[in-house]
């Protein structure tokens, strides 16, 4: 009695041929391996690679991908699949990745986090991406505290528009290029001398600026007017 025999084959175009055959009776093929032993071996070891082969190499390709991470600001710390690569921040900056779904995360403390997918059949590239700076604050305290304490940026001009901010109050501060920022900032309250200080602003952290604020001997003119501001020249010159 015979049983017919079926197997596949993979072509080298991808394509998967099936052929089937018809077996010996297991007496028939006993006595083949008996006469002929080199062949059982062969016939066992092809089972077991079909076995052991995976799904995804039969579907795709086992060379690797080259992609190059152009990811500014070169700060970030990257990882794989959950693994860290990165040793120093901005590195590596070339990945060979084999066949699959990755999904590679940057990240850092001043910047908001990147997730990049790349698909299975994703060919290799260069990934640019320009990460987003998370916003800093700053809050400005004064000694003594007058109720109508206030702050404002004299630069850069990016944050002189922000207007006028009351102190002991935290302010958000966005960054939209470059960072840090080195920012110039006047204290003024009615009847006191304005203040003028320096102060770096960082992404991602909180800047604490303290201000000890001087009485004026007198209060006449502008100085004395609490609707007047005292950055606008016309009540200056009052």
């Amino acid at each position: 009695m015979t049983t017919p025999f079926c197997g596949m084959c993979l072509l080298g175009s991808g394509m998967i041929l099936m052929h089937c055959a018809v077996a010996p009776a297991p007496s028939a093929r006993r006595d083949d391996q008996r006469r002929h032993p080199e062949v059982a071996g062969i016939l066992s070891a092809a089972a077991l690679s079909t076995l052991a082969l995976p799904g995804p190499a039969i579907r795709g390709s086992k060379r690797p991908r080259t992609f190059y991470l152009a990811v500014r600001p070169p700060i970030w710390t990257v990882s794989l699949n959950g693994q860290r690569l990165s040793r120093v921040p901005g590195t590596p900056v070339r990945l060979n990745l084999g066949p699959g779904r990755h999904v590679l995360r940057f990240g850092h403390t001043a910047v908001r986090p990147l997730r990049v997918v790349i698909g299975a059949g994703e060919p290799g590239r260069t990934l640019r991406h320009r990460l987003r700076w998370r916003p800093g604050i700053l809050q400005v305290d004064t000694t003594p505290q007058p109720a109508d304490a206030t702050f404002r940026f004299l630069a850069p001009p990016a944050l002189a528009r922000l207007g006028p901010h009351p102190a002991g109050l935290p302010l958000t501060v966005s960054f939209p290029q470059s960072a840090p920022l080195a920012a110039t900032v006047q204290v003024y309250a009615v009847g006191y001398q304005y203040a003028r200080r320096e102060v770096q602003l960082v992404p991602g952290q909180r800047s604490h600026l303290r201000v000890k604020l001087r009485r004026l001997r007198r209060r006449q003119g502008w100085e004395a007017d609490p609707h007047c501001d005292p950055l606008d020249d016309r009540c200056r010159q009052q």
